[in-house]
């Protein structure tokens, strides 16, 4: 009885707090007090200049142009200064580690946590970053004779030409606005980026203890050519299993196929295959009490860091073997991969130990199968009590739900915290004009429609398994500056009763931009973060370059932004409140 009585105190509790944050939330994001509390006057003075600056077309194209005839006139000095009262100081966070500090103090002070990211991106040339896209990795090509044995050859052919390195899309910047592009050096540079992403860890959690967040990309910790290599692979092990048994690596995993039957199927298609072989085989395919789980154990290249040509193998029906996919690798290569899984764990180990989060960035389609199977390994590994690992999901994709849906589906299986964020997508020119040149299907949305409902969808389905789960198992990020979409998200969080403190829901926006929508939802109880970049001031040109190009890309919400930040300058001024 006594329970009884406590569980109900409890849910009113929660009901009243619920209630509470939402009818503090103006849900316009219009009340200028609230949105503008954590900024200076000079701040907003600033915001009301920069940002209509970024949207004029003619100083976008010339900037490289304006930055040097700036440099010559003032000198290094002054137009460093001159930036970081403008530019730089709108939308990064500090040149140091000290100063990104004090960023997150203030932020934290109005209810406002951060994702750290060191913002230094490599400014080279376009040929040179298509040379280096097709430079160092000579050996290793996946093997068509195993597959094509059971796949016909145009679409073994086509998948290939799918997940291979094309020196004409080797500038992976092209074309692309809103995402920062590593490109590969040397494992000494991939191990200084891990180093950063470290000291952005315990920058976080000196500034503003384990409540901010560390955001990673994996092409940052080795060479991407790998992670192109890994997608190919698992592309074409889909293929195999696909056309041997008829049905995908998705089907198998929802329908919770057990051994038994996966042995059924192949028998089935006429395979003749001895039992010692097939034992063998067996080995390589992953299944659990629930039935089958994947043809391939991610915990082998993570933990025990078997070789790619070891862990990649299917039956070759012709030679009756147990047949790799992958042509042996150098030991170049094979090291290399295994200097990427241990900077991957050891920038997640290295937050955990002081119970912070790391977030794995999403990044181009022909790279993202790989990254995700990482991620979901990760999580597999780390969030086994709670959300260490969070993994990316693009809503811009059409295989974005289904995608949510498997992982949603497996970490229920497992038993280990979902942890996510959720945004529309980076990459959609340069994805549209690769699938064109390459021939094969347009994986974005046919327009912004979609990828809203695509958004809303994807929200629906986490926050429903988030009921349906013991409380707590699912974290999401909502990462967007669509209001329309926040206001979604936020009556979903009501009609579901979930708590707008327990980060079960959390939003989250760029530094610099739409502070309306984040010292509101910060200010009414909400669960929300800004992506601090940080870096010194000449590294982070292009990304400064980016953010004006974003702000231009959405004229009328620099307009909307500049007019709310105009009414709270007026009104300071007015009330002798500067």
């Amino acid at each position: 009885m006594a329970s009884s009585e406590t569980s109900s105190q409890a849910s009113a509790v929660n009901i009243d707090e619920i209630n509470e944050c939402y009818n503090k939330l103006d849900l316009d994001f219009r009340n200028i007090k609230t949105a503008f509390r954590g900024k200076r006057t000079s701040e907003l003075f600033r915001g009301i200049i920069v940002l209509p600056l970024c949207t004029i077309k003619t100083l976008r194209k010339r900037e490289q142009l304006v930055m040097v005839g700036l440099k010559k006139v003032f000198g290094e000095k002054v137009f460093a200064k001159l930036l970081k009262l403008t530019f730089f100081g709108q939308f990064v966070g500090g040149e140091t580690i000290d100063e990104v500090k004090e960023t997150m103090i203030r932020l934290k002070k109005c209810r406002v946590k951060s994702i750290l990211d060191y913002s230094v991106e490599s400014d080279i040339s376009s040929d040179e970053a298509e040379r280096k896209a097709v430079e160092g990795i000579v050996g290793g090509e996946a093997r068509i004779e195993p597959v094509g044995n059971i796949v016909d050859k145009e679409t073994v052919e086509k998948t290939r030409q799918r997940y291979t390195v094309h020196k004409e899309f080797g500038d992976r910047r092209k074309d692309v606005v809103s995402a920062r592009t590593y490109f590969y050096e040397s494992e000494v540079q991939c191990d200084k980026n891990c180093d950063i992403f470290c000291a952005s860890a315990d920058a976080i959690t000196s500034a503003i203890g384990n409540h901010g967040i560390n955001c990673i990309k994996l092409t940052a910790l080795g060479r991407p050519q790998l992670l192109l290599k890994l997608t190919e692979l698992i592309a074409q092990s889909n293929n195999f299993y696909k056309t041997l048994i008829g049905s995908s690596w998705e089907d198998l995993l929802l329908n919770k196929i057990r051994k038994e039957e996966f042995l059924e199927r192949i028998k089935d298609q006429g395979v003749q295959i001895d039992e010692n072989m097939m034992q063998k085989w067996l080995k390589t395919v992953v299944f659990n009490e629930n039935g089958f789980v994947d043809f391939y154990d991610w915990r082998k290249l993570i933990e025990e860091h078997e070789r790619l040509d070891q862990m990649f193998q299917v039956y070759n029906v012709k030679t009756k073997k147990m047949e790799p996919l992958l042509n042996c690798l150098t030991e170049n290569e094979s090291q290399e991969t295994v200097n990427m899984m241990e900077r991957i764990v050891r920038t997640i180990e290295h937050g955990k130990k002081n119970n912070l989060r790391t977030m794995i960035d999403a990044e181009q389609t022909y790279f993202q199968p790989a990254i995700s199977r990482l991620a979901m390994a990760m999580m597999r590994k780390y969030n086994k009590k709670n959300a260490v690992v969070f993994s990316t999901y693009q809503a811009y994709l059409k295989s974005c739900l289904r995608d949510v849906e498997l992982d949603l589906h497996l970490a229920r299986r497992e038993g280990f915290h979902f942890g996510c964020k959720v945004v529309r997508g980076a990459y959609i020119e340069q994805e549209k004009k690769r699938a064109a040149a390459l021939n094969y299907e347009d994986p974005i949305n046919p327009d912004i429609e979609a990828t809203a409902e695509m958004y809303k969808q994807v929200m629906q389905r986490i926050i429903k398994e988030s009921q349906e789960r013991n409380p707590g198992s699912i974290s999401v990020m909502v990462a967007t500056h669509n209001e329309k979409s926040i206001k979604h998200v936020v009556e979903m969080m009501r009609e579901a009763k979930i708590l707008p403190s327990s980060e079960t829901v959390s939003f989250a926006q760029l530094y610099g931009m739409c502070d309306q929508v984040s010292y509101s939802l910060g200010n009414a109880g909400y669960s929300v973060y800004k992506y601090v970049p940080y870096g010194p001031i000449d590294k982070v040109l292009p990304y400064l370059s980016r953010r004006a190009e974003e702000n231009a890309s959405v004229l009328g919400k620099v307009r909307r932004e500049v007019s709310l930040m105009f009414r709270e300058l007026i009104r300071r001024i007015f009330t002798l409140n500067i």
